[in-house]
């Protein structure tokens, strides 16, 4: 359920912040039909999904019923959202491993996505992360490989491919993979869609990206779970809780003294 209502939730986003131009599913870069958005997704992930029928047992043989393997990271994700919502309307940029990993990411966005644009992908030296999302009872419990790491020539190519351009909406989403700098998203914000809708679905750089969106006269909106929210208020959950959280007051707490340090 909660996967759903992501996806939900950033199709709606899609369908106002990235407004299509056209109505072609043909995504071009060019200047005469550039995409309206921008979905930065720079911490993708080759995502595998093992579901079992009984809980799971720690030290034990657990025995699958189903497994399944495809589109993985926050951006990736949200740009499939974009384009089911509005075809051609946004194109994804991101970090792309040469090795097995990376390709089977890039086969399954090829496959989830027909139309998808690899102008703004940079093929890194070290291959893209495994994620396994172990479902049981109900419950999810997600395994996070490390990330490789990008070198500073592939940080620059792609920092050079997207600041050629401009777009109407940017969306920003996930973590940063190592090399990647602090204020790479913040940079983004202030480069590539001056006075534009910018959604962040991300952490990382927070008060910088909210900084430079100001200052760039951007609408900004900031989509945060429950731990993301709680930890960049400095009420962090405990590292075996879930990302939800049932406490009303405790969120709405974290939400204001949020608001009132980004002011």
């Amino acid at each position: 359920m909660r996967y759903r209502a992501r996806a939900l939730f950033l199709r709606a986003v899609a369908a106002s912040a990235f407004s299509a131009r056209s109505k072609t599913s043909s995504l071009t870069m060019s200047a005469a039909g550039p995409p309206a958005g921008v979905v930065l997704g720079l911490n993708g992930a080759y995502q595998r999904l093992v579901q079992f029928d009984k809980p799971l047992t720690i030290g034990a043989v657990n025995r699958a019923t189903e497994a399944s393997a495809g589109v993985g990271g926050k951006g990736q994700g949200a740009y499939l959202a974009c384009e089911a919502a509005s075809p051609g309307a946004a194109v994804l940029a991101q970090f792309c491993g040469k090795g097995q990993n990376g390709e089977a990411l890039a086969t399954a966005l090829r496959a989830r996505a027909p139309a998808v644009s690899e102008q703004l992908w940079v093929r890194t030296a070290e291959d893209t992360r495994v994620c396994t999302t172990l479902v049981a009872a109900g419950d999810a419990t997600e395994i996070v490989e490390p990330s490789g790491h990008v070198a500073p020539d592939e940080v620059s190519a792609l920092r050079d491919a997207l600041e050629a351009r401009r777009f109407g909406g940017l969306l920003v989403a996930g973590s940063l993979p190592p090399g990647v700098p602090g204020s790479f998203y913040a940079r983004c914000v202030a480069t590539l869609a001056p006075r534009a809708k910018v959604l962040v679905d991300a952490v990382a750089g927070l008060e910088e990206i909210v900084a430079e969106a100001r200052s760039a006269g951007a609408v900004l909106c900031l989509k945060l779970n429950a731990r993301e929210l709680l930890g960049v208020a400095g009420d962090a959950l405990d590292a075996a809780a879930a990302d939800t959280v049932a406490d009303g007051p405790r969120a709405a707490r974290a939400a204001a003294k949020l608001a009132a340090h980004l002011d």
